[in-house]
């Protein structure tokens, strides 16, 4: 695993703030953007480990934040995208990444989540999900072509969730890979920093050469586990994890 900017930094970036319009990419228009477009053309996968997932409630007229687990207590991958950014003030190469979103209108829970578009057709709320990932597709995904990319955006199915309303309202989104993902008033938001896993030759050789300049002590950095295997909240007690990936 890797810390990065939750949202997405192409190259035309000035600064981090881009990040709160990038951090979820619509998988209908994801080829199209010049935000995401280059990320999904490489392709560069990661995956998004998460805790939890929260959304708004608006069934009973106001909001009420809505925490979403696996059903079997693993922790949940939402498939995402990555890219390198440099940073023009301090001339250092960042990691950055973003979270994929489907459409939710038949998913039987997520179809529940947010406030409804009064202007929409029932049928047509365009309400939104992340793209979580069964476990056993993990490998494919952070490998997978540009043309098969698209095979992996599915819903997950609800027998896979467990789902309850928060026993507070939370007052702020965490990251991913530490407490999951909180939306407020109605969207999601990013914190600024959160951990993916990525599988890229290319992604690999950046993060050692990142390594091998950072002054800190070598016991900071270490091998990461993958999202829903045993070792997972060990490893997201460190400040930086290396990437999972082969080389």
């Amino acid at each position: 695993m890797v810390e990065g900017h939750f949202g997405l930094l192409p190259g035309f970036a000035k600064d981090a703030k881009l990040g709160l319009k990038t951090y979820n990419a619509r998988s209908e228009t994801v080829r199209e953007l010049a935000s995401f477009k280059g990320a999904w053309a490489k392709p560069r996968h990661c995956i998004v480990p998460c805790k939890a997932i929260y959304e708004p409630d608006w069934r009973a007229g106001k909001f009420i934040p809505t925490r979403f687990t696996a059903a079997n207590d693993e922790t949940l991958g939402v498939a995402g995208l990555w890219l390198p950014w440099k940073n023009p003030e301090t001339a250092e190469w960042e990691l950055s990444f973003t979270m994929l979103t489907i459409n939710a209108d038949e998913h039987p829970l997520f179809k529940l989540m947010h406030r409804p578009g009064l202007k929409r057709p029932p049928d047509k709320q365009d309400k939104r999900m992340v793209a979580i990932l069964p476990e056993a597709q993990y490998g494919e995904w952070l490998d997978a072509p540009p043309e098969r990319s698209m095979d992996f955006l599915l819903q997950f199915l609800p027998s896979d969730l467990r789902w309850w309303p928060s026993l507070r309202r939370q007052r702020g989104p965490s990251r991913p890979g530490d407490g999951g993902i909180r939306a407020g008033k109605g969207r999601s938001s990013p914190t600024g920093r959160g951990r993916v896993i990525a599988r890229q030759l290319e992604a690999l050789r950046w993060l050692q050469e990142l390594v091998a300049q950072d002054p800190r002590p070598r016991d900071r950095v270490g091998a990461g586990s993958i999202p829903g295997s045993r070792g997972t909240s060990s490893a997201q007690s460190w400040s930086r994890c290396s990437i999972w990936g082969s080389a």
